[in-house]
């Protein structure tokens, strides 16, 4: 008896389940799909809901259909950009590409300037970069020139220094654009950097030298 109820029951979930689905599939309109968990429907691609139903999106010359465009249902092709109710064509300056969206950047070796694209002077020994131009080793920038760097005596050229171009070696510290040997007093050391010194332990640093405290 208890199995006949269990059956019975299990047919009549089956014909509700199905008459449920059923319902659920005619009610989505025209140019619908509905959905496989819920009631629920989706105007398909070039249509949009208005009032319960899916009306065709007119899509302008140079757009294509684009769901994540709510407001219109559409966006322009690559090139063109939104124009009242259309797409006009993006017109880029001599020697530019469209970078994003209607955005546009100057090719290599170009910078921009207003609306034009005008070529990027290289001074001598200087060479071209994504940003613009850079000095060769040896030279450094002084305004649009690339001027040789003068190395003094126990110098060496470091890319680190942009302020001058090179440092000192080892046990020679910078002074007045010369390389001046480090004078250690007694007790101390040559620091670490190797352009100054340290006292030895237990001394402490004084203006005049190295003192115990």
């Amino acid at each position: 008896m208890k199995t006949g109820f269990v059956i019975a029951a299990t047919v009549v979930c089956l014909s509700f389940s199905t008459a449920f689905n059923a319902q659920a599939q005619q009610s989505a309109p025209d140019n619908a799909t509905s959905s496989s968990y819920s009631d629920s429907w989706t105007c398909n691609t070039g249509y949009q809901e208005s009032k319960g139903e899916c009306i065709e999106i007119g899509i302008p010359e140079n757009a294509h259909p684009d769901r994540a465009a709510f407001n219109r249902g559409w966006s322009c092709n690559w090139g063109y950009r939104v124009s009242g109710e259309g797409c006009e064509l993006i017109e880029l300056p001599k020697n530019a590409y469209q970078y994003y969206g209607d955005s546009w950047k100057c090719e290599r070796g170009y910078h921009k300037a207003q609306n034009r694209c005008v070529a990027i002077d290289v001074p001598v020994n200087g060479y071209l970069t994504d940003s613009g131009w850079k000095c060769e080793r040896g030279y450094i920038a002084d305004d649009e020139l690339c001027v040789a760097i003068d190395v003094p005596v126990n110098g060496y050229l470091s890319d680190s220094s942009r302020r001058r171009g090179w440092n000192c070696n080892r046990g020679y510290s910078a002074t007045n654009g010369e390389c001046v040997a480090v004078a250690i007093p007694e007790n101390a050391h040559l620091s670490a950097y190797g352009n100054d010194w340290s006292c030895n332990p237990p001394y402490r640093k004084t203006r005049s030298g190295c003192e115990l405290r």
